[in-house]
């Protein structure tokens, strides 16, 4: 299925009224403290990770960034505005998904992590997904290396998905 202008005016609707499916990929501190903002929101915020034991410790509220308070955390979980998993194919629910490539202490590390995750979620985008990494600079950085995963995949640039950040207003 093609992706067309309405299904983006669809999505705006959906971001305006927080119906919008936020997906984070990275369960660093950074990208638990992303997820919480916007839960705070009132986004709901799915959460992936390949290690079990990082999603384990979110699913119970468990914080291991020191801007998320466990109370907090365990709030939103329970609230239902948080969750995490393991499985790729929960991408299929997500409206923008930010990777948090971790570690970032070496570069070729990174890119295999970016590789690999692209490459588990690339099977279950669904179509107009936005992809971004945590940061927009980043993100137009590594567009082409990504771009070529995703093409790879079978996915087409522009119809299946695009490349940005999510980022909503300050208010």
């Amino acid at each position: 299925m093609a992706v067309d202008a309405e299904y983006y005016r669809g999505l705006q609707r959906r971001v305006e009224t927080l119906n919008a499916v936020i997906g984070i990929f990275g369960l660093t501190t950074e990208g638990l403290k992303a997820a919480v903002g916007y839960a705070r929101k009132g986004f709901r915020v799915l959460c992936m990770d390949f290690r079990d034991f990082k999603v384990e410790m979110v699913n119970r509220g468990i914080s291991f960034s020191g801007s998320v308070s466990d109370m907090e955390l365990l709030r939103l979980v329970k609230s239902g505005k948080i969750k995490a998993t393991t499985d790729a194919g929960a991408v299929r629910e997500m409206d923008f998904l930010t990777i948090f490539p971790t570690p970032r202490a070496s570069v070729d590390r990174t890119e295999n992590w970016l590789r690999s995750i692209l490459e588990a979620v690339s099977a279950n985008i669904k179509p107009g997904v936005i992809i971004g990494l945590d940061n927009e600079n980043e993100t137009m950085i590594r567009h082409t290396e990504m771009e070529r995963i995703m093409k790879r995949s079978g996915h087409t640039y522009g119809i299946d998905y695009l490349f940005g950040t999510f980022q909503p207003s300050q208010e």
